[in-house]
């Protein structure tokens, strides 16, 4: 009897993982042609837009593909999909807010959908007492930016209040730069992210 439970518990183990994997059910994303080019007009290949749920959206027709790029409200992180010239998802992940600085998994896909590499971006980030949601926490404590309300989000990927950018630990310490639009400039930060210290801190008057 103990043998039929324990085979039971496994198959269903299998058909469990099995259903959270498209790649094998055979099911590949491809770009949803109907409901982004509805957002566009004839002859039309760029796009931005809200969706009622206050996502902001950008849809780019590309000669080699389509792009796709999502700032959810309250995120402060960007989400691309970017897709082949047949439809078929390219690539998928996120960058932390107002950067290019990679976060969390990102994805890449052959042209027919199979998953050919997957890198943990967030693995740059440990052991540093400074990870981006810590970083997004001190930007708080600023003022700058409100988690709960969503405050400070940037609404497009051209409108960004903020420019930052990340050193990884090499020769020295990983570092964080965070840049921030004031009305005369700009005011920089450099932080370690080793040791959450502000290493320098300036404002940099804008010259006409």
């Amino acid at each position: 009897m103990r043998k039929y439970i324990l085979f039971f518990l496994v198959l269903t183990a299998m058909l469990s993982c099995a259903a959270q994997n498209p790649n094998n059910m055979g099911q590949v994303e491809k770009f949803n042609y109907d409901y982004y080019h509805n957002k566009l007009k004839l002859n039309q290949r760029f796009k931005e837009y809200s969706e009622a749920d206050g996502t902001f959206v950008k849809i780019s027709v590309e000669v080699d593909g389509f792009f796709v790029e999502k700032i959810p409200p309250r995120s402060f992180t960007q989400n691309i999909i970017v897709y082949y010239k047949n439809g078929i998802l390219k690539e998928e992940g996120e960058f932390f807010f107002c950067s290019d600085v990679k976060i969390g998994k990102w994805r890449k896909y052959d042209k027919e959908g199979k998953l050919i590499r997957e890198e943990n971006e967030d693995k740059k980030f440990e052991g540093l007492r400074i990870k981006p949601k810590d970083l997004l926490r001190w930007m708080e404590r600023q003022g700058w930016i409100d988690l709960w309300s969503g405050k400070g989000q940037q609404s497009s990927s051209s409108n960004t209040p903020f420019r930052i950018n990340f050193s990884p630990h090499g020769k020295d310490h990983a570092k964080w730069y965070v840049s921030r639009v004031t009305m005369s400039g700009t005011e920089e930060f450099v932080i370690d992210a080793e040791t959450g210290k502000v290493i320098s801190h300036e404002n940099v008057l804008n010259v006409e």
